[in-house]
Formats: structure tokens, C-alpha cells, sequence
């Protein structure tokens, strides 16, 4: 089995996508006096079936990224799953070896540095920010995690929607 993971990053100020005059940015007022909050969505895509495995957490980091392994793992006990990831330094942890003789059934291949683009999850995390966060204001951090979570679950029982989003690249 080959997955396609990688993170995206859900954070409380609002993405901007539109047009503007040139030599001009928009800017948005928000209420969050200087608080900008985060969470990070890792996601794992069979661009073949249309699985998505998924797991939000409040950071980025080593211990995150082996829980989300452990679960990809379990997602597909009895298979040899393939992971192609990018190079961020969580996914070369200290002992990362020994860790994936444990899990059993996980390997890696990285793709080049700086080649998001071949990397078919990337469709999926645009795909929600167009749906999701573009142009618009929460009130609350928790109500766009919901927003998210909701469309990601949509989109999760629509299986030809997401093999069509993360379709392999050639």
C-alpha cells in the first residue's frame, strides 16, 4: 500500500484569497489581540482507495508524529505500507530505525526537498483551505476545528472525491 502523508497547519488567523489592487495587501481586523493559536492535522492519503487516515494535534513534533504512525499502522495491520513523506526533522527522529521495527509494516521514501508539489496529500489540505478557511473569520478556535474536522469527515465518506483530489501524480 502507498500513502501519501504530510501536515497541515490550521491556525487561528484567517487566510486571505482573492484579488486586490497591486502594491496592496488585504488586511483583516480580528479580535484575537495578538493570540494566534495553532493545531496541526497529519493525514495520510491511498490515493488508489481514497483512506485518509488523520489525526489532530497541538503540535508538530516527534512524539505526535509516532502516535499518527502507530495509527497508520494499525489502519493497515497485515500490509506493507509505503509512506512517501517530505523531510521535515520529526520525520528523521533519533531512532526512527528501531521505531519502524516495531511497527512492522512501515517504510519510508522521501521525496526530494523543496518538491511539495509531488506530494498528492497537498491537493486535500488546498482543497480544505478553498472549502474551509478562506476568506472567513471565526469567532472561535474551536468552531473552525469543528468547520475542519466536519469537512474532513465529509470528505472522508466520499471516496471518489478524494482519489480524484489525490490522484497519483506521474
Amino acid at each position: 500500500v502507498i500513502v501519501y502523508k504530510d501536515e497541515a497547519i490550521i491556525t487561528s488567523e484567517p487566510t486571505i484569497f482573492g484579488l486586490a489592487k497591486k502594491g496592496t495587501q488585504t488586511v483583516v481586523k480580528t479580535n484575537t489581540s495578538g493570540s494566534r493559536k495553532r493545531n496541526v492535522i497529519f493525514g495520510a492519503v491511498n490515493p488508489e482507495t481514497g483512506e485518509l487516515s488523520q489525526q489532530f494535534s497541538d503540535k508538530g513534533n516527534t512524539e505526535n508524529f509516532k502516535s499518527f504512525l502507530k495509527k497508520v499502522s494499525k489502519n493497515y495491520s497485515g500490509k506493507k505500507v509505503i509512506i512517501i513523506a517530505d523531510n521535515v526533522k520529526y520525520h528523521h527522529f533519533k531512532g526512527i530505525n528501531e521505531y519502524l521495527k516495531e511497527l512492522k509494516n512501515i517504510e519510508f521514501l522521501y521525496l526530494p526537498s523543496y518538491c511539495s508539489e509531488l506530494n498528492a496529500i497537498e491537493h486535500l489540505w488546498e482543497n480544505i483551505r478553498a472549502a474551509v478557511t478562506h476568506n472567513t473569520l471565526f469567532d472561535q478556535f474551536t468552531e473552525l476545528l469543528n468547520e475542519v474536522q466536519s469537512y474532513l469527515c465529509s470528505i472522508n465518506k466520499n471516496k471518489s472525491k478524494l482519489k480524484k483530489l489525490c490522484a497519483y501524480i506521474c
